[in-house]
């Protein structure tokens, strides 16, 4: 049991709402929101270089994509662990995930859905990007766009070896949802091929 309470309205796009619907199946964007915000993501426990998630080994061409992520408040950090084994161009692309619903509690005492405010879950946090070396050193970051929009880096990495990724958020305690895109081209000639 998650301890989620009833959400409205009942327009058939939240598992939660008071009422049934068999429009779908599984949790929907404000239910992983909610979940999310309650227990972290799938990943929660990799604030840290020493826990980070491990993404892997890539080559002369690689990419991952990650989703259902989020920074739940506004200590949460995220970090995820690579290693390349020849010089690559590295693309890391961090996208935050939302959109703008009406949402509110049912009243516990009569089981009412009361009107509530529209959430903009797209526009909480403003998403940072980093690049770090095996020993924690920045290496190259990225926040220029701003909360709702995606940030990209690009790096060239000489030195095949570990990396880390970090993404963070802002001092704002709320969760913001996201997908990490990761992807590694050859240099030849000075020249990327993905």
């Amino acid at each position: 049991m998650l301890g989620l309470e009833h959400d409205w309205p009942v327009d058939e796009t939240k598992l939660m709402e008071p009422v049934y619907t068999p429009a779908f199946e599984g949790p929907q964007h404000d239910d992983i929101l909610v979940g999310n915000r309650g227990y972290g993501d799938r990943f929660e426990a990799n604030d840290w270089s020493t826990r980070a998630t491990d993404l892997g080994t890539f080559g002369a061409a690689g990419d991952v994509t990650l989703e259902n992520l989020s920074i739940d408040n506004d200590s949460d950090r995220d970090m995820f662990k690579l290693e390349t084994t020849v010089a690559v161009r590295l693309s890391a692309t961090v996208e935050p995930v939302g959109e703008t619903y009406s949402s509110g509690p049912q009243n516990p005492i009569d089981g009412s859905c009361p009107p509530g405010p529209d959430f903009d879950s797209l526009n909480i946090h403003d998403l940072r990007l980093e690049l770090l070396n095996s020993g924690g050193g920045t290496l190259a970051s990225e926040n220029e766009t701003g909360t709702g929009s995606p940030e990209l880096l690009e790096y060239v990495i000489d030195t095949p070896g570990r990396y880390y990724i970090r993404v963070q958020g802002d001092p704002t305690n709320a969760v913001q949802l996201y997908s990490l895109t990761i992807t590694t081209g050859s240099l030849v000639g000075g020249v990327t091929l993905y």
